[in-house]
């Protein structure tokens, strides 16, 4: 669940970066890097909100394959 949730957090952060990518949803970490990947999501996730437009709208593809707009706020906080 740790790998699902870091892996998750991951894929958001570059979502909304409009980057690909380096982790899948479900790839399994190995837990000697578990902390820094956490300790990696959570400044990029520091970064988006201090440089990110908020309200911009991200076109994004989930892992079914479904695209999706919505803005970071809508992502973040609802």
């Amino acid at each position: 669940m740790a790998s699902h949730t870091l892996n998750a957090h991951h894929v958001w952060n570059h979502r909304l970066f409009g980057i690909a990518a380096a982790l899948s949803i479900w790839q399994v970490l190995d837990i000697k890097n578990l902390h820094a990947i956490n300790d990696k999501n959570f400044e990029h996730t520091k970064e988006l909100l201090q440089k990110k437009n908020l309200k911009e709208p991200i076109n994004y593809t989930n892992s079914k394959c479904e695209n999706f707009t919505n803005s970071a706020e809508e992502i973040f906080f609802t």
